[in-house]
């Protein structure tokens, strides 16, 4: 008896995990009744694909009711017609109450963009952190430190184009630090982090670009965590590996085209991006070649058909579980499953290829099995 219970504990436990928490979102809309409100979120930050995870209708009343099962805090995008505002759903929160203003509230609409206003939320609840973030944040950008009032200064432009820059932003990063010390939330903090790497990496002038883009490196990814899901940093990583085929100058990016043109290789053509200094880490360069993939995909320079045989091998030979999600959701964005790739006839003998300088003699069964 005491056996049998404690494989019922064994199989529960997982399953508590797998399934996460249920989070209500208690929503009124007064000025969009008998409409659909829907609750989206990103499927992930590199294609920014949405995925719904529940919808309603707005009874006469003007109220909803959305749920979702979390088991990581989420951005999320409540959506009426055209118009959607952020809600950050944390799984430690079970409910949420929101007031979705009417097109008639103009000052809470910039565009299709919508101000949600949040009820009954903790201070330190995730909302509350990032609205109170952004607002210096905006402040700063703006007009200049916390405690300036002169708004006639575009601060943005003084922090990338001038050489102080680095500095200023640097005095904003050491306020922040100080405001938030008290703050235990990892989500928040990371948010913090990388949205004032985002403008570290462009500050300073143009000549401190080179200089800002290895120190940007120590400081913010090597040997770091990769937060898939936490928005700031993921747009920071895009940011910061932009346009990655042309990271890696002339030579080896007339040699990527051979590998993926001619040979369709995820092992090479993995081993090409890594030569760069800044993509060493296997797994951020295994997320990069998938970004690089998407983004060239429909440049003509390369044959798709080879770009979905690549994905396809990430997916299968990956070690790394989201960088596999991210490839396979990819192929099937493509609207194809697997297509064989397309070979050149020059490697239907051996063929010695040089990669940064060293030698690597591949058979043509060893191409195809990369």
């Amino acid at each position: 008896m005491i056996r049998t219970s404690l494989i019922v504990i064994l199989v529960l436990v997982p399953c508590f995990y797998i399934f996460g928490q249920n989070v209500t979102v208690h929503g009124r809309a007064p000025g969009f009744t008998g409409k659909h409100v829907y609750l989206n979120c990103y499927s992930d930050y590199l294609s920014q694909a949405y995925k719904k995870l529940d919808y309603a209708i707005i009874d006469t009343a003007g109220n909803f009711s959305l749920n979702a099962n979390l088991d990581k805090i989420t951005e999320t995008f409540i959506q009426i017609q055209d118009k959607s505002g952020v809600l950050y759903l944390d799984p430690e929160t079970s409910d949420y109450y929101i007031y979705f203003p009417s097109l008639e509230q103009q000052d809470y609409y910039n565009g299709k963009s919508v101000q949600l206003v949040m009820d009954s939320l903790d201070k330190n609840d995730i909302n509350t952190l990032i609205i109170d973030y952004q607002q210096r944040l905006n402040h700063f950008l703006h007009v200049g430190p916390y405690d300036a009032s002169n708004d006639t200064t575009w601060n943005l432009a003084r922090i990338i184009l001038s050489p102080e820059g680095l500095e200023e932003i640097r005095k904003f990063e050491a306020a922040c630090n100080a405001e938030y010390s008290n703050v235990e939330h990892p989500f928040f903090l990371d948010y913090v982090n990388y949205s004032i790497a985002g403008y570290e990496q462009f500050a300073g002038g143009l000549d401190n670009i080179n200089h800002n883009k290895k120190w940007i490196y120590s400081k913010y990814i090597l040997d770091k965590d990769i937060l898939y899901n936490n928005p700031n940093y993921m747009y920071f990583l895009f940011e910061f590996y932009e346009k990655p085929f042309n990271m890696l100058g002339r030579t080896n990016f007339v040699a990527l085209e051979e590998l993926v043109n001619d040979y369709a290789s995820y092992g090479l053509l993995l081993n090409l991006i890594r030569s760069e200094y800044l993509l060493q880490d296997p797994q951020i360069s295994e997320l990069i070649l998938i970004k690089g993939i998407m983004e060239e995909y429909h440049s003509g320079r390369y044959y798709k058909e080879n770009l979905i045989h690549i994905l396809d091998s990430v997916h299968l030979s990956s070690p790394f579980e989201q960088n596999k999600k991210l490839a396979n959701k990819q192929c099937f964005e493509f609207g194809i499953i697997f297509i064989p790739p397309v070979y050149s006839s020059n490697i239907l003998t051996n063929k010695t290829f040089v990669i940064t300088g060293t030698l690597e003699n591949y058979s043509r069964q060893d191409l195809i099995n990369l």
